[in-house]
C-alpha cells in the first residue's frame, strides 16, 4: 500500500522508488566526477549539454536529465535542514522532488529540464545554495549582492516564502512533454547514458549477448552460466561466476572486454529479481561500461533493455 501524502499533491517514495534514484546516481558515479562537488557535477552536466547540441539531437535525453535531477537534489540535500525526498503527484509529468518542513520544495528534475533546454551554463553551484535556502529559510537571509537561481515551486505544496525571482533571460521555449509517463524515465537508447558508449562497446555488448541467450535457451541449468569475452572479436569463454569473469577480463590485457552472465530483470529493469535474463557488462579501458541484458524461457522475451552503466571493467 502506498503511504498518505505527506502534502497535498505529494507521497512519500516507495522502496522501488528509492530504490530507481539510487541506479540514476549509480549512472552520475560511473562517470567518476565527484558527484559532492556542486562545480565538477555543474561541468559534467555542461559538457554533456555540450554533446547533445553537437549531435543536433531533437529528443531529449531524459535518462540523462534525471540522473543530473537527482545527484543535483542530494547536494540541495546535504545543505538543507529536515528535507527529504518525496514524489510529486499532482502534475502531468511525476517526479522525485525535495520537500522541507512547512511545505518548502523544490524539484530539481524539472529544473535540470529547464535550463537544458534553455541552454543555461554553469548554473549548477548557485541553484545548489539557493534551493538549500530555499528549503532551510533563516531570519538572517543572505545579502541580495550575489543573486542565485531560484528553484522551481512544487506545485500542490503548501506556499512557502519564496525569495523574489530574476527576470528570466532565457528564451521562450516550445513545449516540450516527456515522451515518458514513468516516474524516472530509463534510458531507451545508449546515448541516453550518462557516459555513452563507443560503438565498439555497443557491438561487443550486442554480440555477446546474443551469443549467450543462445547458450541459456539451449542450457538445461543455465542459472550458472558466466563469460568473459576479450577483445572486440573474442569468443565467450566460460568461467565459473560473474566475479570470476570480471577478474578474468581485468587481468587479460585487452582494450576491450565484456563479461555475460545469467541473472533476472524485472519490468523496471533491476536485476536481481523478475524473470531470468542474460546480462552483459562490456567497456574499454578506463571508461565507465554500458550494462544491457535480454529476458528468455526457451526462447528469448520482450526486448533488449538498457540497464546503465558501471565502473570500468579496465
Amino acid at each position: 500500500m502506498v503511504p498518505a501524502p505527506v502534502v497535498v499533491g505529494m507521497r512519500p517514495l516507495t522502496p522501488a522508488e528509492h530504490a530507481h534514484l539510487d541506479r540514476l546516481r549509480e549512472f552520475l558515479a560511473a562517470s567518476r566526477t565527484d558527484v559532492s562537488d556542486a562545480r565538477a557535477l555543474g561541468a559534467l552536466l555542461d559538457t554533456q549539454r555540450a554533446r547533445w547540441e553537437a549531435a543536433g539531437s531533437s529528443e531529449l535525453p531524459e535518462a540523462v536529465l534525471a540522473a543530473f535531477g537527482v545527484g543535483i537534489g542530494d547536494l540541495v540535500l546535504a545543505s538543507a535542514d529536515d528535507a527529504h525526498w518525496v514524489l510529486r503527484t499532482a502534475s502531468d509529468r511525476p517526479a522525485p522532488a525535495l520537500l522541507a518542513e512547512g511545505g518548502a520544495a523544490v524539484v530539481p528534475l524539472d529544473d535540470v529540464r529547464d535550463r537544458w533546454i534553455s541552454g543555461a551554463r554553469d548554473w549548477v553551484p548557485a541553484y545548489v545554495a539557493a534551493a538549500a535556502r530555499h528549503l532551510s529559510p533563516v531570519a538572517d537571509s543572505p545579502a541580495a549582492d550575489t543573486p542565485a537561481p531560484v528553484p522551481t515551486p512544487l506545485a500542490g505544496a503548501a506556499p512557502p516564502a519564496v525569495p523574489t525571482p530574476l527576470p528570466s533571460r532565457k528564451p521562450a521555449q516550445p513545449d516540450l512533454p516527456s515522451r515518458r509517463s514513468s516516474r524516472v524515465p530509463r534510458p531507451r537508447i545508449p546515448a541516453d547514458l550518462p557516459v555513452p558508449p563507443s560503438v565498439r562497446v555497443q557491438m561487443i555488448a550486442l554480440r555477446a549477448l546474443d551469443q549467450g541467450l543462445e547458450l541459456a535457451c539451449a542450457s538445461p541449468d543455465p542459472a550458472g552460466l558466466a563469460f568473459v569475452v576479450h577483445g572486440s572479436e573474442g569468443a565467450l569463454v566460460p568461467v565459473a561466476s560473474q566475479a570470476a569473469a570480471r577478474l578474468a577480463a581485468a587481468g587479460g590485457g585487452a582494450e576491450v572486454a565484456a563479461v555475460v552472465w545469467v541473472s533476472s530483470l524485472d519490468d523496471e529493469g533491476h536485476v536481481g529479481a523478475g524473470t531470468p535474463a542474460v546480462l552483459v557488462e562490456a567497456g574499454e579501458r578506463g571508461v565507465a561500461t554500458l550494462v544491457v541484458a535480454h529476458r528468455f524461457a526457451a526462447a528469448p522475451v520482450d526486448d533488449l533493455v538498457i540497464v546503465g552503466q558501471g565502473a570500468p571493467l579496465l
